[in-house]
């Protein structure tokens, strides 16, 4: 459950800002440009400090390298109640970027470490948690927006179930005995691996990949809702 809700919390912070393009765009007077860079912000801070989560898992442990990343998207989240301001909601969204690339880094190694004979079930479990915290964030911060009478608030509003992350996170350190485990250093490497095929058809498949789901993610509520219905009239607009 510890680890399901921890991977739950690695997508509310992106997915919650397209259902609230309208009304973010209009409070902060930004372009079509400047809103995507609440989304773009915190997918570059995710490869920026991806490198960090090897340091904080070999530093503090995997269990309290797991924590900082939750900690982080918390404190980054919450932020964002603060004010419908253009550079706090920035600021705000490269914080949860980086606690979003500790922890997304982290988790794998705890399920290879400590779930080795059940790989496959937990890494299914994992992924469930990754997908499901997106599409209820995305269901969910709209009409949490009209409710609250606030964007802020709704944004904010997902750093609730970043604290219950980190409450049964704590609750299951016994259970995991992460403790004394350190982040895999990997096998060295002579040098690195511009001439390998397999690494430039990795790297491009992953992007492809990246690009497709966060390029949707940001907008495809947008398309939707500028696309005409003919049976209903040129002016309806539906998805």
């Amino acid at each position: 459950m510890a680890l399901f809700v921890a991977a739950a919390n690695l997508r509310p912070a992106i997915a919650a800002v397209s259902p609230l393009v309208n009304p973010i765009r209009a409070d902060l007077d930004l372009s079509a440009t400047g809103v995507s860079l609440l989304t773009t912000v915190p997918t570059l801070a995710m490869g920026v400090c991806a490198p960090l989560a090897a340091y904080a898992g070999r530093r503090y442990g995997l269990q309290s390298g797991v924590l900082i990343g939750l900690v982080i998207i918390t404190l980054g989240t919450a932020a964002r109640l603060l004010g419908a301001s253009t550079w706090l909601q920035l600021s705000s969204a490269a914080i949860v970027g980086a606690g979003i690339a500790i922890a997304q880094t982290l988790l794998p190694a705890v399920v290879k470490t400590r779930f080795a004979a059940r790989a496959g079930l937990v890494t299914g479990l994992y992924t469930a948690g990754l997908g499901l915290g997106g599409a209820v964030a995305a269901g969910v911060s709209a009409p949490l927006a009209d409710a609250l009478g606030s964007w802020p608030g709704a944004l904010a509003s997902w750093a609730l179930l970043a604290v219950a992350g980190i409450a049964l996170w704590s609750a299951a350190k016994g259970s995991l005995a992460l403790d004394d485990v350190t982040a895999p250093a990997g096998p060295a490497a002579q040098r690195m691996p511009w001439s390998s095929g397999v690494a430039w058809h990795i790297t491009v498949l992953s992007a492809v990949n990246s690009a497709l789901y966060y390029c949707e993610l940001a907008w495809w509520r947008r398309c939707c809702t500028m696309a005409p219905v003919a049976t209903r009239g040129p002016h309806r607009m539906s998805c």
